[in-house]
Formats: C-alpha cells, sequence, structure tokens
C-alpha cells in the first residue's frame, strides 16, 4: 500500500473544515427572530397567520447568601438566554428542520412581548439556551397553532428558573393569559392597536 503525503491528508482536512463552516453558518443564518418591531410586520400573504405572546423567566427573590452557594452553579440572572421555536414534527434532517427556526431573545426579569408572521401550522417552543458561549440549555417542549389569516393571541410563557444554573436543574413552565397587558404594551411601544384577536393558548 503506498504512504500518504501529509500535504494531501492537510488538503483533504483543510476542505472539509470549509465544507464544516460553510454549513454550520448557513444553520446560523437561517434562524429568524420573532422580535421585529411591530412596525415592520408585513401584512398577512394568504398561508400565513400572525401570533402575538410573551416570554418571561423569574428567578426567586430569595438569594442563598451562603459563601458555598457558588457551588450550584452561575446566577441564572447574569445570563440572557434564546427560546427557540420551530414546526411541529420538523422534518428530522437538521439542514431542513433549521430552516424554519426562529428565536426570542430575553433576560432574566425582563418581559419580551413578540408580534410576527408566520406560515400556517403547529409550532413549538422547543428549548431555551444561554447565550454567551455557553451550552448550557434547557426543553421546553410547548405547542401552539398558527391558522391563516388569523391574529392569535398565543400567552405568556413563563419559565421559572432556580437561583443558580448547573447543567440546566429542573425548571417549572407555566402559561399565563395576558392578554391585555400584551396589547397594551404594544400600543404603549409602537401606537400601534391590534384588534380582532382569537386566543388559542400555548400548550
Amino acid at each position: 500500500m503506498g504512504q500518504v503525503h501529509p500535504a494531501s491528508v492537510r488538503g483533504v482536512l483543510k476542505k472539509a473544515h470549509l465544507l464544516l463552516v460553510s454549513a454550520l453558518s448557513l444553520l446560523v443564518g437561517c434562524a429568524t427572530s420573532m422580535q421585529a418591531p411591530v412596525k415592520d410586520v408585513a401584512p398577512l400573504k394568504t398561508n400565513e397567520g400572525r401570533v402575538v405572546g410573551s416570554v418571561l423567566i423569574n428567578v426567586p427573590l430569595t438569594k442563598d447568601t451562603s459563601s458555598w452557594a457558588w457551588l450550584k452553579g452561575r446566577k441564572a440572572e447574569s445570563f440572557k438566554y434564546r427560546f427557540g421555536i420551530e414546526p411541529a414534527g420538523a422534518f428530522p434532517n437538521p439542514f431542513f428542520r433549521t430552516s424554519r427556526i426562529y428565536t426570542i431573545d430575553a433576560g432574566v426579569g425582563q418581559e419580551e412581548v413578540f408580534v410576527t408572521n408566520l406560515p400556517t401550522g403547529p409550532y413549538k417552543f422547543n428549548k431555551v439556551t444561554q447565550k454567551g458561549g455557553s451550552y448550557l440549555h434547557g426543553y421546553i417542549d410547548r405547542t401552539f397553532n398558527v391558522t391563516a389569516g388569523q391574529t392569535t393571541y398565543i400567552g405568556r410563557l413563563v419559565l421559572e428558573f432556580p437561583e443558580r444554573l448547573e447543567s440546566f436543574r429542573p425548571f417549572r413552565i407555566r402559561v399565563e393569559d395576558m392578554q391585555e397587558e400584551a396589547l397594551q404594551s404594544t400600543k404603549a411601544k409602537t401606537g400601534i392597536v391590534l384588534t380582532n384577536l382569537v386566543k388559542g393558548l400555548i400548550q
């Protein structure tokens, strides 16, 4: 068997690295934020519906003042977080699935209201991840539906985190009906009044 020249190996590895970087760039680039200003939300297309909702992350008000508290992980409130939303039952190939991933960014104690158009169908809040280079994440697995030509209020998704996180310890999830507050917040920020909403809370 002939010898493999080191330069050939380096060339193959370099090409493989470039392909991987290109693929990852495509995956990251395909994520779409659901936090565009309301004034930028376009009129609905025939195969689209509009959803209104919000996300909120809470931590306990009572803090652990022990000098050993740091052993339980970093403070949850020291991070920003990203919610991932995708079509429910999406095609398992990640190159197809991530072409329709949507995101919402939020800090602890900062409710993020969103109004966005989405293609018709069922969607799922898949997981929440820490931003800033951390790989910690937690699964949400809550769904909502988008109906063509309809504006749907899907509720406020609340995550109750522990004070400190280590490999994403268990956290509580609940959905609240805060429709009037969401509409008032949207009006205060943009001057736009949303009407004819149908309620279809996250399940």
